[in-house]
C-alpha cells in the first residue's frame, strides 16, 4: 500500500468520504535553491533532509496533483523525509524527533507540532496559517542531518474573468482518436512575473474528482505534438508568453460528456510562487519523460529553495470558477 492509500484512507475519517490525496510521490526533492542534476538512476548518495509541505484540509490534492502550502488551508503541515528516490511510488520513511518551525519574517518562530499517523510523523500547527504577500522563513532540524532553511512569499490570486464552452468532440469525430471539450479560460495578467497552473474539476458535498486537460497555449509547459495530446491534472503556464493584459487559454478537458446530476463542473486559477512553480512544473516534467519510458540520457532535473537539504517551501493562492 502506498503512502498516499494511508492518508487517504485517514482523510475520509476526518471528512466523509471526500476523494483526493494527501500526497504521492512524496519524495519528489531538489537542490538548493536551484535546478540541479541527479545521476541516472535518480539517486542522491548524500542522505539529506527533505521538506515536502502539503495540508490535509485542502481538496486539491490528489496523486498527481501540486503539492504545496494553500492560502485556503486551516492547517499548516509538513513531512520530512529522508528518502533518495525522486519518484519512487513506495512508502517512504518519516522523520521523527525533528524541531519544525515556520514564522512571518522578523517575527517569532511559531513551533510545529508532531503528529502521528499510524507508523508515520508528520508536522501540523493551526497557529501559523498561510497568508498573501506575507514573507516566511522556514527552518527544521533533527539529528543526523544539517540543519535546513528556507524563504517563500505567496502572492494574491488572479481572478478568472469567464470560462467558455467552445465545442465538443466525441471519439469518432476527435482528431486525436478520443473524447473531449475545449472551453477558453479568461483572465487577467496582471504586471510582473506570474505563474499559474490550472485544474478541472467535479464535486458535490462528499467528493471530488478531477479532469485530465491539456492546452497548446504558448505560455504554458506542453509535451503535445501533432497527432499526440498528453492530459494531465495541471497545466503549469508562465506569463513569459503573456502580455500583462487579458489572456486567454483554450483547454480541452478529457473524456468529459456530462456533468453528472448534483455535481458542481468549476476550474480552478493556482496563483504560485516562483518556487512553487517551478517546484512542481519539474516534477510533472520528469515524471513525464518516465511514465513515457522515454531513454534517461540526460540526468534528472529537480528544483529546490531548501539550503541545505531538498525539496521546496512555497505554494499558491487559488480562484474558482463554477459553470
Amino acid at each position: 500500500m502506498t503512502l498516499s492509500t494511508f492518508f487517504k484512507k485517514y482523510r475520509s475519517r476526518r471528512k466523509g468520504n471526500a476523494t483526493g490525496t494527501l500526497v504521492a510521490f512524496i519524495s519528489f526533492f531538489g537542490f538548493i535553491s536551484c535546478e540541479k542534476e541527479l545521476d541516472y538512476n535518480n539517486r542522491h548518495h548524500v542522505p539529506m533532509l527533505v521538506t515536502s509541505p502539503f495540508s490535509f484540509e485542502d481538496d486539491r490534492l490528489e496523486e498527481e496533483g501540486i503539492k504545496g502550502f494553500s492560502t485556503n488551508s486551516q492547517s499548516t503541515d509538513i513531512l520530512l523525509t529522508a528518502s533518495d528516490d525522486v519518484f519512487g511510488q513506495g512508502i517512504p520513511e518519516s522523520i521523527p524527533n525533528a524541531t519544525v518551525q515556520l514564522r512571518e519574517a522578523g517575527e517569532e518562530w511559531v513551533t510545529f507540532s508532531p503528529n502521528e499517523f499510524f507508523l508515520y510523523t508528520y508536522y501540523t500547527s493551526d497557529d501559523i496559517l498561510i497568508k498573501e504577500n506575507t514573507s516566511y522563513e522556514y527552518r527544521a532540524s533533527v539529528e543526523g542531518f544539517d540543519d535546513v532553511s528556507g524563504e517563500f512569499t505567496i502572492p494574491s490570486p488572479v481572478k478568472i474573468k469567464e470560462v467558455e464552452f467552445v465545442r465538443g468532440y466525441d471519439q469518432s469525430e476527435s482528431p486525436f482518436g478520443y473524447a473531449y471539450m475545449e472551453f477558453d479560460l479568461t483572465f487577467e495578467d496582471p504586471p510582473g512575473n506570474q505563474y499559474y497552473s490550472i485544474t478541472c474539476q467535479m464535486k458535490n458535498d462528499r467528493n471530488l474528482f478531477h479532469h485530465k486537460i491539456t492546452t497548446n497555449h504558448p505560455s504554458a509547459q506542453s509535451f503535445n505534438f501533432h497527432p499526440q495530446l498528453f492530459f494531465y491534472r495541471d497545466i503549469f503556464l508562465s506569463d513569459q508568453a503573456l502580455t500583462n493584459q487579458e489572456a486567454t487559454v483554450r483547454i480541452k478537458v478529457l473524456n468529459l460528456n456530462a456533468i453528472p446530476w448534483g455535481y458542481d463542473f468549476s476550474f480552478t486559477l493556482h496563483t504560485h510562487d516562483v518556487h512553487s512553480y517551478k517546484y512542481n512544473s519539474s516534477v510533472q516534467r520528469q515524471r513525464h519523460y518516465i511514465e513515457q519510458e522515454v531513454p534517461q540520457t540526460q540526468p534528472v532535473v529537480i528544483y529546490s529553495n531548501i539550503e541545505n537539504g531538498l525539496g521546496y517551501v512555497g505554494g499558491f493562492s487559488s480562484d474558482n470558477f463554477e459553470l
